[in-house]
């Protein structure tokens, strides 16, 4: 047996070999790392009391597994969301940046924001109904700066120290807020050459403890 016959019949082989696109099928269509998670968990255990000489497509195979799985999971999870306070967010994945960030976006005045936002942009932002955050979408350049701005003024009248940190979140341009150290709240950007086109910010403290920048 040649080492490529090896790991194609070797079950967990075979299972690593795609672990990273399973997973990214998973919390593609759950938005929840702890629950893509556990997809894969439960999909590895069905895998491992598979016939596997009997299977000619491995990765196919997983694909269809985790795909159903994750459909019965979301199927639960919807029952959950109906009483979800706000807009709904996925929980972020954040990888680092090096790149240094201002912490001040037009310095906080509304003209300076405006200027970074296409007129027709949209903010969400996912509270879960645990933190202040916006109850709805926020649509258009003047009201998602005025909103902005006013989270920075408050920050200013509470003496709230943030501190801003650069992140690729989901795949998009974006920055961690930290006070004291901790994340307080997550933004992802989405861009258009000169224009920020959508604001996504996610502040439920429970999709944020996994966060580690």
């Amino acid at each position: 047996m040649t080492e490529t016959d090896h790991l194609s019949t070797d079950p967990l082989a075979a299972f690593e070999r795609e672990r990273g696109r399973l997973f990214g099928i998973a919390y593609r269509m759950l938005g929840s790392v702890a629950e893509a998670e556990d997809v894969l968990q439960d999909a590895w255990l069905r895998w491992q009391g598979v016939e596997h000489g009997m299977v000619e497509n491995p990765a196919a195979y997983l694909v269809r597994l985790v795909t159903r799985l994750s459909i019965d999971t979301l199927g639960a999870a919807r029952n959950r969301l109906t009483d979800y306070v706000g807009p709904w967010l996925p929980e972020p994945i954040v990888g680092r940046r090096v790149e240094s960030l201002s912490e001040d976006p037009g310095d906080g005045d509304m003209d300076g924001m405006v200027a970074l936002l296409a007129q027709d942009a949209t903010l969400y932002s996912d509270g879960g109904g645990k933190v202040k955050a916006a109850q709805k979408p926020i649509h258009g350049a003047e009201s998602i700066a005025r909103f902005l701005v006013g989270i920075r003024r408050q920050g200013i009248r509470t003496q709230v120290a943030f501190e801003l940190r650069p992140a690729i979140v989901n795949g998009r341009t974006g920055f961690v807020t930290l006070v004291e150290g901790r994340p307080y709240n997550v933004f992802a950007l989405d861009t258009e050459p000169g224009r920020i086109r959508g604001v996504y910010v996610v502040a439920n403290p429970d999709k944020l403890g996994r966060i580690e920048i």
